[in-house]
C-alpha cells in the first residue's frame, strides 16, 4: 500500500512541486531534472487528490512545459491528456481550454486552437489573457493565408 502523507505533508510536496517548476524554468535545455522531479511529485498528488483542481492545473502545466522543451507528440499527447481531464472535472475551465490551444498551436493546429479559444471567449468573455492568445492565432492564421 503506498505511503500516505499527512495533510501538512501534501502542502509541503505541493510546494515543493511547485518550487522545482519554476527552478526549471532557469534550468538550461536538457537539464529537465527538476523539471522531471515536479511532474513526478504533482502526479503523486493528484493520484492522492485526483478531483484537486489546482493540482491538475499544475500537473497539465509542468507538462506543457515538457512538450514544449522536447517537441515530440508524445510529450504534447501526455500535456494534451491531462489538460483533457481538467476540463472534464471542471467543464468551464478556460486554463484546460488554453492549455490545449498552447499545445495546438505548437503542433501547428492554427484553427483547432482558434476554436479552442473562441470556447473560452464564451466561457469567459472578460479574460484578457484569452484574448491576447486569440488575436495572436488570428494574426498567425492571416499571415498563413498571405
Amino acid at each position: 500500500e503506498a505511503l500516505r502523507l499527512a495533510p501538512g505533508d501534501i502542502y509541503i510536496r505541493r510546494t515543493q512541486a511547485r518550487t522545482l517548476g519554476l527552478l526549471a524554468d532557469i534550468d538550461a535545455p536538457g537539464q529537465d531534472d527538476r523539471l522531471d522531479a515536479s511532474i513526478e511529485i504533482y502526479r503523486s498528488l493528484v493520484d492522492q487528490s485526483p478531483t484537486d483542481l489546482d493540482l491538475r492545473l499544475q500537473t497539465a502545466l509542468m507538462l506543457e512545459t515538457r512538450a514544449r522543451r522536447v517537441g515530440s507528440q508524445a510529450a504534447n499527447d501526455a500535456a494534451a491528456a491531462e489538460f483533457e481531464e481538467l476540463r472534464r472535472l471542471a467543464p468551464g475551465s478556460t486554463a484546460a481550454l488554453s492549455g490545449l490551444a498552447r499545445l495546438a498551436v505548437q503542433e501547428g493546429r492554427l484553427e483547432d486552437a482558434r476554436d479552442l479559444l473562441e470556447e473560452a471567449q464564451r466561457l469567459d468573455p472578460k479574460d484578457p489573457g484569452v484574448k491576447m492568445a486569440l488575436d495572436q492565432v488570428d494574426e498567425a492564421l492571416a499571415e498563413a493565408s498571405d
